[in-house]
């Protein structure tokens, strides 16, 4: 990762795992521990599709816009199911690559946090995002704040879902 591209400081990394460049830990769906209103940004790469449809990922959403000031702006991204369906339906698409595209459509499952639990196309994010409250509701190609799943392409096709929102004043 090249030294422009690594998480900037003047933020703060959450993450369910503890690594050294974590500042806290804990799930998304309860981020408790930090005030309403207390977040600008909140930039989510390749996390939500970690939570259940069932509680989690609603949770984590309301978690969000809690914690945004008024204005503020999330940036959320997650694999596009849509895309990836369709790599894989491909009767070009051999066994390895299908291999790939299922690891990236339900995780790598390499430990216990690696499963992804549900998935989404540019339309699902979109009504998360809206039913949720977030308005001024955008897709936008990549973020390219840092290098990392966002930025992901096959065959010149982003693989990723990535919408911006805002929450209201």
């Amino acid at each position: 990762m090249s030294e422009e591209k690594k998480p900037k400081k003047d933020g703060f990394i959450f993450d369910a795992e503890n690594k050294p460049i974590v500042d806290f830990v804990g799930t998304c769906a309860d981020m408790s521990v930090f005030p309403d209103g207390c977040c600008s940004d909140i930039y989510c790469s390749h996390v939500i599709e970690h939570l259940s449809l069932a509680g989690e990922l609603t949770q984590a959403v309301e978690e969000f816009y809690r914690l945004l000031a008024p204005g503020g702006t999330l940036r959320v991204s997650v694999p596009d199911v849509s895309v990836l369906f369709r790599f894989y339906n491909d009767p070009r698409s051999n066994a390895e690559a299908r291999l790939e595209l299922l690891k990236f459509t339900y995780g790598g499952q390499t430990d216990h946090y690696d499963f992804y639990k549900c998935g989404f196309d540019p339309e699902l994010l979109h009504l998360l995002l809206n039913t949720s409250g977030f308005e001024d509701i955008e897709q936008v190609h990549f973020f390219e704040l840092f290098d990392d799943s966002s930025n992901l392409m096959m065959n010149d096709t982003p693989l990723s879902v990535n919408m911006m929102a805002k929450k209201g004043a």
